[in-house]
């Protein structure tokens, strides 16, 4: 199990590593980041990947957090999804995290996005190859159907 976790880990950081340094070299230098500062960028989102990583491990087994809706990065910093801006619910994720956070309310926990993703699928008929993402930053399920060479992507909310 830890070699797995290692090779998992060393997986992600390989290939953010390729894809922040293509984008330094292929932007012209218009909105780019020189190499050094890819490497700044990552350093500062590497111990979020850590907490996220053991997040979702219990996650999947537990359930999550009870007002935990996702998170991502703008640059260096770490935004964390909430359905309550209470006291509670950030302490509660200053917790997993730690206090260098940045919160953003929204409609719906984690939890319900999961449970409609499933559901979402499960009604569409199998002929239509349905596939369901969880779309974190903007707290939405996105269902794609595909028939046929044809392509369509819904926001469920």
């Amino acid at each position: 199990m830890k070699k797995m976790k290692y090779c998992l880990s060393l997986v992600l950081v390989l290939a953010f590593l390729t894809g922040s340094f293509a984008l330094a070299a292929n932007d012209g230098g218009q909105n780019g980041r020189t190499e050094e500062e890819a490497i700044e960028i990552m350093v500062a989102q590497a111990p979020y990947l850590t907490a996220l990583e053991e997040l979702h491990k219990t996650g999947e087994k537990d359930g999550y957090p009870k007002h935990y809706a996702g998170c991502y990065f703008e640059e260096k910093a770490f935004i964390v999804l909430i359905t309550s801006s209470s006291e509670e619910a950030k302490e509660e994720m200053y917790a997993i995290f730690n206090k260098d956070i940045l919160f953003k309310e929204v409609k719906y926990s984690y939890n319900e996005l999961l449970a409609k993703k499933a559901a979402g699928v499960k009604k569409l008929p199998r002929s239509l190859a349905p596939s369901a993402q969880i779309d974190e930053q903007n707290n939405v399920v996105r269902v794609t159907l595909e028939k046929k060479q044809q392509s369509k992507t819904l926001a469920v909310k």
